[in-house]
C-alpha cells in the first residue's frame, strides 16, 4: 500500500500538494502496488474515509460501472496507480490483467479503458490442467516498484507444440502511447532453472509441469514467483520452486527446489508445490521471504528411499518456510502431530500449502508485542501462529512447536490484518467454516489468539476448494471506520454462477451488504474456484471476475441484495448442469471415496452406490493425483450407459 500527498483541486487548472491543505478538502489517494496491499501481505487500507460502515449500509452504495468486455478470465488481483500521469494529464488508473495475457489500463473513474497490451499466445486448454478458462497466460497477479515506473509480470507463451514462461519488467510510463504501450524497460527473459539432486543429478525445471499461480513478489530489488503443479498431475515429475531475479537486470538468482530427493524409480510423488491459491510470498524489512508448500507424496511400497524427516537438505512439504534474500532457507515449520500433521496431509493430500502466510505488519501495535509473528492455514482447517524469529521446525514426537493454533474450516485461501479501535491487532480468517476475527494477546513472552466474532452469514462453498478471500478498509484506528469486504465464491447449485461481494462491520461482524460481483462459471467442464481478492482504493471496490471488472462505490446503481447477474443486461450464459442421472457420454463430476483400483480400473464408492471408472485415458495424460483406497477424490469425466464413467481427471476431494 502506498499513500500518496493529500491533493486539492483548486481549479480545473492547477493541483496543489501539499501537507498543509484545509483539512475539509484534503483526500489521500492510494496505490495498490502488490497483492493484498503490501509485502506482509495484510489485505488492510488503511487510508479509507469514505466507505465507512454506516455509508456502505445507508444505501447509497451501489454499482458504479461495470467493463465486461475482457479477454479472458481475470485471474490476477487488480492494481491501482494513483494520480498517474498519463500524456499529461493525472487519472486514477487501474491495471487489469487476463488469462490471454493481455495487460490493460483503464480509468478508474469512468473504466474507459486508455492502453492494452498483448504479451504472445497463451497456451490452450488442451495443453495444460483447468482452471476455469481457455487459456492459460498471467495467471499470478503483477507487481509494481515503489517509483511507480515499473510493473512486473509473469505471461505463459504458448509456441504451437509446448509453452515456456516469460518475465517482463514494464515500462508504465508508456501506458498512454498510442504505439507502444506498456513497453518493455528491459528484454523479457525466458525462465529456467535447474537443482542437484541428492544423488547429485540434476533437476531442470519444465514449464509445463509448473503452473505459476502464487502472485509476485518485489522486495529488496529483487523479483520473486512461486511454482506449483499442474493439478498435481505427474506428480512423479513435478516439484515446487521458488526462484528469483535482480530487479533492474532480471538476472536470475540461484533457485530454490522445495524437494531434492531423486527422482522416484517406481513413481512416487514429489511435488512440494508453491500455490497458495494466489496468495503472494510475503517479505519481511529484512528481505526474508516467507511461503507455504504443499503436499508431497507417501513413499510406496518398493521405494528404495528411506523415510528423512524434513529438512532443506532433502524435502519441505507441507511447511511454512523462511528464506533469506538470496533464497537460502533460514528456518521452516513442519506440523507433526497424528491428526493434522504432515504423515497425514501426504497421506492424503490434505496440504497446508493450499493456503497463503501473512505476517503481522511492523508498526506501534505490534511492536508492542513481545515478539514478531505470521499466520498460516491449509486444508486441514487449522491456522497456525508462528513465531518468525523461530518458526518450530519438525518434531518427530508429535508437537507442534507454535504459539497457537486454531480451526477455520478447509482454507484455499488466506488471512488478512487490521487494526481496531483500541489499537489492538487483529486476524481475519476465512476458511469454510466462515469469517472469524481473532483478537492477537500478549501472552507473558508469548502471543495466543482469541475470537471475538464469527460473522453469521453463510461465506463458505460446497464446492472442495473451502473458504474465500478478504480485504480490510479503515480510517486508520478511527472508531467506526473499519470494514471488512469478502468476495464468496460461487456455489456448485447457483443457477447463475457468481462472485458476491460482502461487506461486515469490523467491529462485531454486522452484515452490511451482499452484491452480486461478477459471474464466475463453476460448471463441471470448468470446475475451478476463483481466488478473487476484493481491492479497497480511493472510495471504491474493484472486483475483477470471469471477463469483467466491476467497480463499486457511493452512488452508482443499487447493488446491495440485488442480483445484477440476472438483469438482461448483465446476463451470463454459463448455468451448471441439473444434478441429475447422467446420459451416456455427458461430461460428469462424481465425488466419492476410492475403494480399489487395479490396473486400469478403479471402483468408486460415491454416496450409496459404487460406481466403476475407466482409468485408461487419466493414466495416459497423466491428469491424476495419488489413487489410494480410502482417499476422498473428485472424478471428471464421461458417463457411460451402465453408470460406469470413463475418468478424465482425477484430483483430491479434501
Amino acid at each position: 500500500m502506498r499513500i500518496t500527498a493529500p491533493v486539492i483541486i483548486i481549479t480545473c487548472l492547477a493541483v496543489i500538494f501539499s501537507p498543509l491543505s484545509v483539512a475539509a478538502a484534503e483526500h489521500q489517494l492510494t496505490d495498490v502496488l502488490a497483492y493484498h496491499y503490501d509485502n506482509s501481505r495484510t489485505g488492510w487500507n488503511n487510508k479509507e474515509t469514505v466507505l465507512t460502515p454506516a455509508k456502505v449500509k445507508d444505501g447509497t452504495f451501489g454499482l458504479l460501472y461495470n467493463v465486461a468486455d475482457f479477454d479472458e478470465q481475470l485471474d490476477a488481483q487488480p492494481l491501482v496507480l494513483a494520480n498517474f500521469l498519463v500524456n499529461g494529464e493525472r487519472k486514477n488508473i487501474i491495471i487489469v490483467a487476463s488469462e490471454y495475457n493481455t495487460l490493460y489500463a483503464l480509468d478508474s473513474d469512468t473504466g474507459v479503458k486508455i492502453g492494452s497490451r498483448s504479451f504472445g499466445v497463451p497456451v490452450p486448454k488442451s495443453a495444460f490442467c483447468g482452471n476455469g478458462s481457455d487459456h492459460l497466460g498471467i495467471n499470478s497477479t503483477p507487481v509494481i516498484n515503489d517509483a511507480r515506473d515499473t510493473l512486473y509480470l509473469i505471461a505463459a507463451i504458448w509456441s504451437g507444440a509446448s509453452f515456456d514462461y516469460i518475465l517482463h519488467a514494464v515500462d508504465l510510463t508508456t501506458i498512454g502511447d498510442p504505439q507502444h504501450p506498456f513497453a518493455d524497460r528491459v528484454s523479457p527473459v525466458k525462465i529456467t532453472a535447474s537443482a542437484k539432486l541428492t544423488d547429485d543429478s540434476i533437476y531442470n525445471f519444465r514449464a509445463q509441469y509448473s503452473r505459476q499461480r502464487p502472485a509476485l513478489l518485489l522486495s529488496h530489488d529483487r523479483v520473486y514467483a512461486g511454482f506449483g503443479s499442474m493439478c498435481d498431475h505427474n506428480a512423479d515429475i513435478s516439484r515446487g520452486w521458488l526462484l528469483g531475479w535482480d530487479a533492474r537486470s532480471l538476472a536470475p538468482l540461484e533457485p530454490k527446489l522445495t524437494d531434492l530427493r531423486p527422482v522416484s524409480k517406481v513413481g512416487s510423488g514429489r511435488l512440494g508445490a508453491i500455490w497458495m491459491s494466489g496468495y503472494g510470498p510475503a517479505a519481511d524489512a529484512d528481505g526474508d521471504v516467507f511461503v507455504v508448500t504443499g503436499n508431497s507424496n507417501l513413499p510406496q511400497p518398493k521405494e528404495t528411499l528411506p523415510p528423512v524427516p524434513p529438512s532443506p537438505d532433502t524435502y519441505l512439504s507441507d511447511s511454512v518456510v523462511r528464506l533469506t534474500a538470496d533464497l537460502n532457507v533460514s528456518d521452516w515449520f513442519t506440523p507433526s502431530d497424528r491428526a493434522n500433521g504432515q504423515h497425514n496431509m501426504d497421506q492424503h493430500d490434505r496440504d497446508l500449502g493450499s493456503g497463503g502466510v501473512m505476517l503481522l505488519p511492523d508498526d506501534d501495535a505490534t511492536r508492542a508485542l513481545p515478539l514478531k509473528a505470521a499466520v498460516a492455514a491449509g486444508k486441514t482447517g487449522q491456522m497456525y501462529l508462528v513465531d518468525r524469529a523461530s518458526l518450530g521446525k519438525f518434531d518427530p514426537s508429535g508437537i507442534n512447536h507454535v504459539l497457537d493454533v486454531q480451526n477455520i474450516g478447509n482454507c484455499y485461501c488466506g488471512p488478512s490484518y487490521f487494526e481496531g479501535a483500541d489499537g489492538m491487532p487483529r486476524i481475519v480468517s476465512s476458511g469454510n467454516d466462515g469469517l472469524m476475527v481473532w483478537r492477537v494477546n500478549s501472552a507473558g513472552h508469548s502471543l495466543s489468539l482469541s475470537m471475538e466474532y464469527q460473522a453469521k452469514d453463510q461465506l463458505g462453498t460446497d464446492y472442495f476448494q473451502g473458504g474465500f478471500f478478504t480485504s480490510v478498509s479503515s480510517n486508520n484506528n478511527t472508531p467506526d471506520s473499519a470494514v471488512i469486504w469478502a468476495l464468496r465464491r460461487p456455489q456448485t447449485t447457483d443457477q447463475v454462477q457468481s462472485l458476491t461481494l460482502y461487506a461486515f462491520d469490523a467491529k462485531d461482524g454486522t452484515h452490511l451488504c451482499a452484491a452480486d460481483a461478477g459471474p464466475w462459471p463453476m460448471d463441471h467442464l470448468n470446475a475451478a474456484a476463483p481466488n478473487a481478492v476484493p481491492v479497497v482504493a480511493n472510495d471504491k471496490v474493484i472486483v475483477a471476475s470471469y471477463k469483467e471488472l466491476r467497480v463499486f462505490g457511493i452512488g452508482g446503481s443499487a447493488a446491495c441484495g440485488v442480483n445484477i447477474a440476472q438483469m438482461a443486461q448483465h446476463q451470463f450464459a454459463a448455468h451448471l448442469s441439473h444434478a441429475m442421472a447422467p446420459s451416456q457420454g455427458q461430461f460428469v463430476e462424481m465425488r466419492g471415496t476410492i475403494v480399489d483400483v487395479a490396473d486400469t480400473k478403479l471402483q468408486l464408492k460415491s454416496g450409496e452406490k459404487t460406481v466403476e471408472v475407466d482409468l485408461t485415458n487419466v493414466l495416459k495424460s497423466g491428469r491424476h493425483g495419488t489413487m489410494d483406497p480410502g482417499k476422498p477424490v473428485i472424478i471428471r469425466g464421461i458417463a457411460a450407459a451402465d453408470g460406469a464413467m470413463t475418468a478424465e481427471s482425477i484430483i483430491s476431494g479434501n
